[in-house]
């Protein structure tokens, strides 16, 4: 367990990119994305969209911690929830962030803020 948990009942470590243009949500480009997070995560298996059309990629919740990832209209989120590590978290968020170009077509000319939390 985190050196958190006796501090607080969750602890998590999220990371928000920002975009200044609408990302690209065809369904090709959402599941390319996802697949290759999944690559590095297997454990991510559910794959959901939510009412405002964004997507969401996580592990299950029933242990109490878990890994997600969502692509939203303006915004690529990466998360973890009780991380046994910070640097595994990073890794997480530094994979998502690698991806996007690629998977996301988002350029650094399109990038508006990067957040960690």
């Amino acid at each position: 367990m985190n050196r958190y948990s006796s501090l607080c009942d969750d602890f998590y470590i999220n990371m928000n990119l920002g975009t200044e243009m609408e990302l690209s949500c065809t369904r090709e480009t959402v599941l390319h994305f996802f697949e290759q997070m999944q690559k590095h995560y297997p454990q991510m298996r559910n794959f959901y969209s939510r009412e405002k059309g964004d997507f969401v990629l996580e592990e299950d919740k029933d242990h109490g911690q878990y890994r997600w990832c969502s692509i939203e209209t303006r915004r690529v989120c990466s998360g973890q929830v009780n991380p046994t590590s910070v640097e595994g978290a990073l890794n997480q968020h530094k994979a998502a962030l690698e991806l996007a170009p690629y998977t996301l077509s988002i350029s650094p000319l399109d990038c508006e803020v990067l957040d960690l939390l």
